[in-house]
């Protein structure tokens, strides 16, 4: 391919003559020729930019794929003149991808790929969406020369997407969207790891978006994003990328930014919202908006830390009454606690997928008769090196994550096989707020526990008081549909909260347990027996029994019997414990009989002796979920429910070699 001039100032690729068909290369000398075809049937055009003499050279008919007059061709001869073509709101040019990079020409030179829109000298003078691939090579100092590229015209839908089809811009605004932001961020962080170097990545908020869709209605807020948009496209560098993420967030890429240009940035961002009335189509809006930015790749070095790097700066910026921007650092003790949620985050979902936790049972005395009335289960984590611990350390970071729906799941499931396994068990489990207000897991808990009503009756269910606060008609019902089934529902930690009497009327408990702050030292303080004498009124009005926890001492537990409390709990009537607080499963002989005149092996004894505590052959080896346990016809059934195989195991050996000998025997006979 060899440029020539043509028409002065223009050079163009040789016209070679072409053969009879005009589709066709008739000739090796028609070569030329054939290659200007095939650009212009994908409609791009070659060029051939010399920086230091600002001479731009064109391929044949590049005016077509440029949507201008050909006569119009003459005033882009030049770098600057093809500059005067470009859209004003162009996000980047190509004499900013060249001349501002930080990227250096090892040799074989520096690719770049850029998208952009040219103004239309067409009849319809419809913009024009290209894009621009090339490399550019550098002279004897080292800075760009020569830049040879393609340009090619790009339909809508083509401009507006990637290669997957997923839309990289707003088609209103022309603005990035999140994935587009993301692609962009990406390419930036390899240019700057590969060429050395800082950018910066920042966040924007317009905080008060929801007071203005209540005030004005949603036509006006979205005119309003769209003018801060603009805002933001105005005060950006040409060269730098805004994008539209969503709702009320913008996200800027600020190129070859130090912490110095960043604080200038943010705080021109920052003015070009807040400082002003902004007057959108139809009618006058104060916008609030705060700047969170984070330097790349000093403080991040992938697009997921950065965007938290950023969303930890617009936190803050937000809890600045006035100046509401900032910019992300290093913080040690955050840092230390990131990694310490981070193990037990890991402990967590480690636990659940190798059915790691168990219950510990803990009782609650009758305080007529001193005999347990029934048990409270309370969550344990087996460790690596066999020991079983509280979990308790687990349960405030679940709830942040929102994990404790699949805790909450898990412990009403090992609660209801130790019901199956225990037909004297009475068990209560916790519940947490967000498991309680969350209708899929309140469905998922009501799904397991239906239709065994036999162990529905045997179980208790406690909803933490400051859980009944929050929405207590979604309780109330809540409540209600588990009575259905036949559980029980108790309110656990009564007087941490404010619930009322008009409130307990509305939840109408069958338990209220009084937190433990107010159960101790009853004779002194005033305040705690004036406390629950008055709840012990309430109960009988209402029609709830009530449970006092952390009873410590003699003295209290006889005043709490005495004003009529039902049960009792605390180290003083014992402590939480792994062991079984009931009698072992019975071996059921018959079966085991059966089993052993087929000539079946000890496992499948095992299952014959107690079904109900030993899985089938092959389920303990299925693939461990994280939510492996199922209810079926016959109760719900986990791959390590046979807490008492041990002892199965003892009394299996025993009854075996009675049989075998009675069998002898009758083969003797």
């Amino acid at each position: 391919m060899t440029f020539t001039a043509r028409g002065g100032a223009i050079l163009s690729l040789t016209q070679q003559k072409q053969g009879p068909d005009k589709g066709v290369c008739a000739a090796p000398e028609s070569a030329a020729a054939c290659i200007q075809d095939a650009l212009a049937a994908v409609d791009e055009a070659a060029y051939c930019w010399l920086i230091d003499e600002d001479r731009l050279i064109w391929s044949d008919g590049a005016w077509r794929v440029l949507g201008i007059d050909e006569d119009t061709m003459e005033r882009i001869a030049s770098g600057r003149g093809y500059a005067a073509l470009l859209e004003n709101d162009n996000l980047t040019t190509r004499y900013d991808t060249v001349m501002y990079t930080r990227a250096t020409d090892h040799g074989d030179g520096v690719r770049f790929a850029i998208e952009y829109t040219l103004k239309s000298t067409d009849a319809d003078g419809a913009p024009v969406r290209v894009e621009d691939c090339g490399r550019w090579h550098a002279g004897a100092e080292g800075k760009p020369a020569i830049v040879r590229g393609v340009v090619r015209r790009l339909g809508q839908a083509t401009a507006m997407r990637n290669g997957r089809g997923i839309m990289l811009r707003d088609p209103n605004s022309g603005l990035l969207t999140h994935h587009g932001l993301m692609e962009a961020l990406e390419e930036s962080f390899k240019g700057y790891r590969d060429n050395g170097g800082s950018f910066a990545f920042v966040a924007v908020s317009v905080d008060n978006l929801d007071v203005i869709i209540d005030a004005y209605g949603h036509r006006r807020a979205g005119e309003l994003l769209a003018l801060i948009g603009r805002r933001l496209r105005e005060v950006a560098r040409s060269g730098d990328t805004v994008a539209h993420l969503g709702d009320s967030r913008f996200g800027l890429i600020v190129n070859d930014c130090t912490l110095e240009d960043l604080n200038v940035a943010i705080r021109r961002f920052l003015m070009s919202v807040n400082t002003r009335v902004l007057e959108t189509e139809t009618g006058p809006v104060w916008a609030m908006a705060s700047v969170g930015g984070v330097i790349l790749p000093d403080m991040a070095t992938d697009v997921e830390e950065a965007l938290f790097c950023a969303e930890e700066a617009l936190s803050k910026a937000r809890r600045q009454p006035l100046c509401r921007f900032a910019i992300y650092e290093e913080d040690s003790k955050r840092s230390s606690e990131r990694r310490i949620n981070a193990r037990l985050t890991a402990d967590i979902i480690d636990a659940l997928h190798n059915h790691r936790f168990t219950l510990a049972f803990q009782p609650v005395i009758d305080a007529e008769n001193g005999k347990p009335w029934f048990h409270e289960a309370l969550l344990r984590l087996k460790q690596d090196d066999g020991r079983i611990v509280p979990a308790v350390h687990l349960i405030p970071l679940a709830e942040k994550l929102g994990i404790i729906r699949l805790i909450d799941f898990t412990v009403a499931e090992l609660a209801l096989i130790t019901l199956r396994d225990h037909p004297a068990a009475r068990l209560s489990i916790n519940l947490s707020g967000y498991t309680a207000l969350d209708p899929f897991w309140q469905r998922r808990l009501l799904d397991l526990i239906a239709g065994h009503d036999d162990l529905a009756t045997r179980l208790l269910i406690e909803i933490t008081e400051t859980a009944t606060l929050d929405e207590p008609e979604v309780i109330a019902a809540f409540i209600g549909q588990l009575r259905e089934l036949g559980c029980e529902v108790a309110i656990d930690d009564f007087g941490s909260g404010y619930t009322s009497y008009k409130g307990l009327k509305l939840l109408k408990p069958d338990v209220v347990k009084l937190d433990g702050s107010y159960c101790h030292d009853l004779t002194e303080n005033q305040e705690n027996a004036h406390f629950v004498r008055a709840l012990i009124d309430m109960a009988d009005k209402i029609g709830f029994t009530v449970v006092a926890e952390w009873v410590r001492g003699e003295e209290d537990a006889a005043l709490l019997r005495e004003w009529g409390v039902r049960g009792l709990q605390g180290h003083l009537f014992g402590a939480a414990d792994v062991g079984k607080p009931w009698p072992a499963p019975e071996l059921e002989t018959s079966r085991l009989q059966d089993a052993l005149l087929s000539g079946a092996d000890k496992s499948d004894l095992l299952q014959a002796a107690c079904p109900k505590c030993v899985e089938p052959r092959g389920v303990a080896d299925a693939p461990a979920e994280v939510e492996a346990t199922t209810t079926g016809a016959e109760g719900p059934t986990r791959a390590n429910a046979g807490d008492d195989l041990a002892t199965l195991s003892g009394q299996l050996d025993d009854e075996l070699r009675k049989l075998k000998a009675l069998l002898a025997q009758l083969r003797g006979g």
